[in-house]
């Protein structure tokens, strides 16, 4: 296990805000129940849960707190992050699809209430949401997309041309609005925030603090060797780094490269009612939001690489970046004054199916393992911090087969 390089450039989220907190390294051996690896959101929820269920927790961070994947994230959370119903239910059948988009739901609603109750702006806000394409083809599985959703209970509508046209700056063949079933957040603030909460909550938190190897001593003992010389002793790892996950388990698509690029702020957002957040599905997805202060943030949704996603070719970049301005100028025509401010990249982990990877595993029965891929990401984490405190408090959570490390 290295810290590895994952993001490119200079992220909208870390430039945009100074850190809140600073935590230190390891500077003493520690011992704990659990010890978490990964200070993203995916960990941070993890530590804040354990901590407040009265576990005794440690979280190390490689690099600084939420510089990580969390700092290119999007900052969206999505019911429908793993994809559409169609696909996911010819991957894990329709029941299995609907729970996993039920459970998104209610993941939304947990993360709103634990934002309200958090001291710090993170800049939440619920928001209606956009899946559309210009593409013809697509546009008939959208429809039928639409249908699944309708009658499995979703709340939502049908956008087709004429009307489109009146709303929409962009072409619009067909698309779903789902009302409130989204939101968005600053990911950068938030995962400061809940590492601050899981902090006053008990746990102890250190950066700039890589695990290196992990061996088993007597009675099943982990103990975590860091890169500052000093160890933990825990008796369960639970493993919050894409990357280090990815080492283990099986089911993952090659490690994948994603560009966005956020704009100057903007005094005016026409074509975009209500600024919704936006997925556009095609040969080459994206996904736009605006943020607080008014930026038009635009990234793509990658599809596996054969480069392998840890290298940026600047060649590449630039073109990337450079055809994500030309979407978003030719998408909001009525937007004056679009200037792009930060481009970013970085690489990320997916797995086949598209849901996370919560649980254990045989080959590593003192680990869990907590992988939240894609731009569902951030309710995925919410769920895993859930099903993984349970798991370690010994409750049943039948959910955890649906996103078991060894599923096939």
């Amino acid at each position: 296990m290295t810290a590895t390089t994952l993001v490119s450039e200079t992220p909208v989220w870390t430039a945009i805000n100074s850190v809140p907190t600073q935590y230190p390294w390891l500077d003493q051996d520690e011992t704990c129940e659990v010890a978490v690896i990964g200070a993203g959101i995916t960990g941070a929820l993890c530590a804040l849960r354990l901590a407040q269920a009265g576990v005794n927790t440690v979280l190390l961070a490689a690099n600084a707190v939420g510089y990580g994947s969390t700092g290119v994230s999007p900052g969206l959370m999505d019911y429908d992050g793993a994809g559409t119903l169609t696909h996911l239910s010819k991957q894990v059948g329709m029941d299995k699809a609907v729970r996993a988009f039920e459970l998104c739901s209610h993941a939304l609603d947990e993360m709103q209430s634990l934002v309200e109750s958090l001291p710090e702006d993170v800049g939440f806000a619920r928001k209606d949401s956009l899946l559309y394409t210009d593409n013809p083809q697509i546009a008939n599985i959208l429809r039928q997309e639409y249908a699944l959703r309708l009658h499995t209970g979703f709340p939502v509508e049908l956008v087709e041309q004429p009307s489109a046209r009146e709303q929409y700056s962009f072409p619009l063949e067909a698309g779903i609005l789902t009302k409130g079933m989204s939101a968005q957040a600053d990911p950068y603030r938030l995962c400061h925030a809940l590492v601050n909460a899981a902090q006053e909550s008990g746990a102890r938190v250190y950066e700039n603090t890589c695990v290196e190897s992990i061996t088993t001593e007597e009675e099943s003992v982990q103990c975590l060797h860091t890169c500052t010389r000093h160890c933990v002793r825990a008796k369960k790892v639970i493993m919050a780094s894409g990357h280090d996950c990815a080492q283990f388990t099986g089911g993952l698509l090659p490690v994948r490269k994603a560009y966005a690029i956020a704009t100057k702020p903007v005094d005016e957002f026409a074509g975009w009612p209500n600024q919704i957040n936006i997925r556009e599905e095609s040969a080459q997805s994206i996904y736009l939001r605006t943020t607080p202060d008014g930026r038009l943030l635009v990234g793509d949704i990658p599809a596996a690489s054969r480069l392998g996603g840890l290298v940026i070719l600047p060649k590449t970049a630039d073109r990337r970046y450079a055809d994500l301005e030309c979407r978003l100028k030719d998408m909001f025509p009525g937007i004056r004054g679009i200037e792009v401010e930060y481009r970013f990249a970085g690489s990320m982990a997916g797995t086949t199916d598209g849901l996370p990877i919560i649980g254990g595993m045989a080959q590593h029965e003192e680990w869990y393992f907590a992988l939240c891929p894609g731009v569902g990401g951030m309710l995925w984490a919410e769920v895993a911090s859930r099903l993984l405190t349970a798991l370690y408090k010994g409750e049943t959570c039948e959910e955890l087969a649906l996103f078991a490390p060894s599923r096939k």
